[in-house]
């Protein structure tokens, strides 16, 4: 195997031996991004052939259902000559379920005969095979249909699972079907690869595609094992090919409904098939060349270390008691006063790490963006010393600009602000932001609409599990009722200048979410919550700060920014290859990128950085 792997990075020799068994799948192929807004409504028949194995059905179909899409036409069931108590079930499901169609098999006929017949029932223009002892995920069908439709000759997609073939990636041993969906989703670097076999548990596939090939061969392969490979190759050769879904995760708990001995026959007899029809040679290379994809390598190794990191990173109740804290405020310098009425309006407090009195371009950008949604910028610049002479830039970046000694991270700098500025509480909505981030990629309209649609009482980007819950707090705020509140403001009169990144997390970061049980307005809002990133609710997945671990996600459904240390220091094992093509895919400046993170780095080389943690990446 390790050979193989050697040999896949020899370049032409590859290439060469690949099209010399019939195995031309054009791994280079460009995608031609013609997804639009998803699939059309009712374009995609679920088929699912059923031989008894009840419990795993009932799971299968309510795991369908639970994650249903308008692109699902029907559900067709195929009955494969089930016992009494399976087909009496199966009458009544159909009979409650209008989308439900029901085919009965005279006899037992096997996997690939159900299909065939589903298939004859069918007029959709996508299929999607699927078995009855899988568990599907949030976002299943888009994403399938996602990777299908990327490429123009692609003919069959299929997702990672557990239990698939060459798909496999993970046992996801002490894991739900959606954490490891979760899990899946961190680990994808959306390349959708190109590959030479995939397995039938759960495939989609073009409808003329198939036709065009002739269908499955029930008489070759009856019961299954090696149909859908047969599929594969015989679409190769007519020029078509196949995708891994490499951000799609589906449960297969496999062998439900045969033996094992049984299914070991049906294995060995396949593949002697298999090998008569396409050459004992094509077959053993397609199988090395799935099971050696990059991307089912990268899964995997994604999973150990997640496993790794969730050893090793302990429980949140390890961490040190809080305590009482003790300290003193940091002098202020105001550079630009106060010069508008609050009352009504909507304001940020935005600390920036300046030591010298600059800041990046997108920095700048960052509060011209906010600015240019209606919300007024109070800057707090923390410098190296109070003589600072700020730059041009930086003075005329916001409304208002103060410069503040460094001490006590952005929370005691915040606090500082309020002091000097009591009138902010009287805003009708109060931002507080960092620069720990690079971005925005594009305008803010589509957030603050978010979130001034909503008002919810407390408000935050994104969310963490690493070392217990909490809300991020590179961007986090109040509405105007909760800025009214005596408790809310007597948790900033607390504040106090701390050096102990850990205390700062636990008195602070790790509060202002759960303040919200002390406040008028209990309403909360993640904008970018792990279930919209992810598909999984947080108490669902321990151990992730998803703006390190799935910041490609994260961009790919709107966040327009990403997390300066992941690209400055690295984060873990965190992948963070090719990320400038990405980010400029996504919207962003690369040269203001580059420069954005050199300042970043020869800032924290000479003078620290006592305002920001985003290296503790809790």
């Amino acid at each position: 195997m390790k050979g193989f792997r050697k040999f896949m990075d020899a370049g032409d020799r590859y290439r060469e031996f690949i099209d010399g068994v019939g195995l031309l799948f054009a791994p280079e192929q460009e995608t031609t991004g013609f997804l639009g807004d998803g699939p059309s409504m009712a374009s995609i028949d679920i088929l699912i052939p059923v031989y008894n194995a009840l419990d795993d059905l009932s799971e299968c179909l309510a795991s369908v259902e639970r994650w249903w899409s308008s692109a699902i036409g029907r559900i067709i069931l195929i009955d494969d000559a089930s016992d009494n108590e399976t087909a009496a079930w199966l009458d009544s499901y159909a009979a409650s379920k209008p989308f439900v169609h029901l085919i009965r098999q005279t006899a037992n006929g096997g996997f690939t005969a159900s299909i065939v017949a589903g298939m004859a029932e069918s007029d959709a223009a996508f299929a999607l095979f699927l078995n009855s002892d899988t568990i599907v995920t949030p976002g299943w069908i888009n994403r399938l249909w996602h990777a299908l439709t990327l490429r123009p000759n692609t003919a069959l997609a299929g997702p990672l699972s557990n239990n698939g073939y060459m798909q496999t990636v993970t046992s996801a041993e002490g894991h739900d079907p959606e954490t490891a969906s979760a899990i899946t989703l961190l680990n994808s670097r959306s390349a959708y690869p190109l590959v030479p076999l995939l397995s039938g548990f759960c495939l989609m596939l073009r409808r003329d595609a198939y036709d065009m090939v002739g269908g499955l061969d029930a008489d070759a392969f009856p019961q299954g094992y090696w149909e859908v490979q047969d599929l594969c190759l015989r679409l190769i050769d007519l020029g078509y090919d196949a995708v891994l879904a490499d951000d799609c995760y589906v449960h297969h708990k496999g062998s439900q409904s045969i033996g094992t001995d049984r299914r070991a026959g049906l294995l060995l007899q396949g593949r002697q098939r298999m090998n008569a029809r396409h050459s004992a040679l094509r077959l053993l290379a397609a199988e090395a060349v799935s099971f050696h994809n990059a991307e089912i390598l990268h899964h995997g190794r994604g999973w150990f270390d997640f496993e790794q990191r969730r050893q090793t990173m302990g429980n949140y109740s390890a961490l040190p008691e809080p305590c009482v804290m003790s300290g003193t405020r940091r002098p202020l310098h105001v550079v630009r006063e106060l010069q508008f009425d609050p009352a009504g309006q909507e304001a940020c407090l935005f600390v920036t790490h300046a030591p010298l009195g600059q800041i990046s371009d997108y920095t700048r950008h960052y509060m011209a963006g906010l600015r240019a949604e209606g919300v007024r910028v109070i800057a707090c610049h923390i410098v190296h010393s109070l003589d600072v002479v700020p730059a041009s830039m930086m003075l005329d970046a916001a409304d208002a600009t103060v410069m503040r000694m460094d001490g006590g991270y952005d929370f005691a700098a915040w606090a500082d602000i309020l002091t000097m500025y009591p009138e902010l509480w009287q805003a009708e909505r109060l931002y507080f932001v960092n620069d720990s981030i690079i971005g925005p990629f594009g305008g803010l309209r589509p957030i603050l609409s978010e979130i001034r649609n909503k008002n919810a009482g407390f408000f935050a980007l994104s969310e963490c599990t690493n070392t217990g819950y909490h809300a991020q707090s590179f961007f986090f705020g109040w509405n105007r009722r909760n800025l009214q509140s005596a408790a809310l403001r007597a948790f900033w009169d607390d504040v106090v200048v701390e050096r102990d990144k850990t205390r700062v997390v636990l008195e602070y970061e790790y509060c202002i979410s759960p303040l919200s049980s002390d406040l008028p307005d209990l309403s909360q809002q993640i904008v970018f919550g792990m279930e919209t990133a992810l598909g999984t609710r947080p108490d669902f997945i321990s151990c992730i700060n998803p703006t390190h671990h799935a910041w490609r996600r994260l961009l790919e459904i709107g966040f327009p920014f990403v997390k300066t240390d992941l690209l400055r220091d690295g984060v873990g094992s965190v992948d963070i290859e090719g990320w400038e093509a990405f980010c400029a895919n996504h919207g962003a400046d690369l040269d203001a990128m580059y420069r954005h993170i050199e300042r970043s780095r020869v800032q924290r080389k000479y003078f620290g950085s006592d305002l920001t943690w985003e290296a503790i990446s809790l």
